[in-house]
């Protein structure tokens, strides 16, 4: 089938058929299917946050420790 339709395209007289009938609607379909796969994929999307450990004296860890301690303070009802 596959050789057939590609013969037809090589040809002028059903290049436009074979396009128009074959080609085009097989290609929606295509795109439908990503676009379905995509917007489902999207909706399960899960962000994760990772806080690291290190050296008192590493910047990156003294602002993950100041996250959590805001975290575990707005969570305690007496605060820090």
């Amino acid at each position: 089938m596959i050789a057939l339709c590609d013969a037809m395209v090589q040809s002028d007289q059903f290049a436009g058929a074979v396009e128009a009938q074959v080609l085009a609607p097989l290609r929606a379909a295509v795109m439908t299917k990503r676009n379905r796969v995509a917007a489902e994929t999207a909706a399960t999307r899960v962000d994760f946050y990772t806080l690291v450990r290190g050296r008192a004296d590493d910047d990156g860890c003294r602002i993950a420790r100041g996250f959590v301690d805001k975290v575990l303070s707005a969570q305690s009802p007496s605060g820090p």
